[in-house]
């Protein structure tokens, strides 16, 4: 398990020895993203990846585009969650999708809200980044790290979506 500064907050990753397990969005203590990330059974050293997510994440809450692209570990998933959430990473920087469009497109047309439960388990925000999953005719849906959150980052990225939902 690792902790770090990024310059939204401490953000922690546990990894794998198959990739990214957990992730935590920026915390404002240490001890909030130590406390938040998902730690993996089989929990490894890889400084190498570590280091190349830490300025990805860096670069990301900069401003700057970047891939995040990085293997990632979806052990204890359903089959269906594992479907929805690796499709997710195939959703761009400043693009969004509604659940219903994703349901179509892992083959389960009626199944928007099964995709908003995966969603909601995700546990490796921004590599996985459901936040850009929003809900038909313009609401922002839910996020796990929550509806700030979700602005937040869709704003970053400079995403242009109708929010007409008011509550927070």
């Amino acid at each position: 398990m690792y902790v770090f500064p990024l310059p939204a907050g401490w953000s922690g990753v546990s990894i794998s020895n198959r990739g990214v397990y957990g992730l935590t969005l920026p915390a404002p203590s240490r001890e909030e993203a130590l406390a938040g990330c998902a730690r993996s059974p089989r929990e490894t050293d890889d400084e190498d990846l570590f280091h190349t997510l830490v300025a990805e994440l860096s670069a990301y809450f900069a401003g700057v585009r970047v891939g995040l692209k990085f293997p990632v570990d979806l052990d204890g998933y359903s089959a269906f969650q594992q479907h929805v959430l690796r499709g997710l990473t195939g959703i761009s920087w400043g693009d969004t999708r509604t659940y219903g469009e994703v349901a179509a497109a892992v083959g389960s047309p009626r199944g928007a809200r099964a995709v908003g439960q995966a969603c909601g388990a995700n546990r490796i925000p921004l590599i996985i980044p459901c936040h850009r999953v929003t809900a038909a005719g313009g609401g922002l849906g839910g996020f796990g790290g929550g509806l700030v959150w979700k602005r937040r980052l869709l704003a970053l990225e400079g995403t242009r979506y109708p929010d007409r939902q008011c509550e927070e």
